[in-house]
């Protein structure tokens, strides 16, 4: 037997979805993305949306942590700040945990998004 990892019910092993929340029972894999705080831009809100669901809102110096299921998934970053604006698409498949981290590039005015090691 093991547990739902979303709302804590036992469930059988051979089980593909929880019988009492419906959500995946495949094993999880942690995506982490994170904005290190930089000097010069502390208000910049960064927001996330991860497979065109919920979006979130991350500022330097924050992360986001999500558990997701193994496979092909969407990383969507975008931010408008004062003058500068863009957007980055990520497409990954998840097999371990992930990390991106938002770096600024300060030639464009713009950001890049970087895979790093978990």
């Amino acid at each position: 037997m093991k547990y739902c990892r979303y709302c804590g019910n036992e469930i059988s092993d051979a089980d593909a979805f929880c019988q009492f929340c419906g959500k995946s029972a495949a094993p999880g894999y942690t995506l982490t993305v994170e904005k290190p705080k930089e000097f010069g831009i502390k208000k910049a809100v960064f927001n996330i949306v991860v497979d065109n669901r919920e979006t979130y809102a991350i500022k330097g110096g924050q992360k986001l942590e999500l558990v997701l299921p193994a496979g092909f998934h969407t990383l969507f970053v975008s931010w408008n700040f004062r003058l500068s604006s863009d957007k980055k698409t990520i497409n990954f498949i998840l097999q371990r945990n992930a990390k991106f981290v938002i770096s600024l590039n300060r030639v464009s005015g713009g950001f890049d998004v970087f895979e790093t090691q978990a």
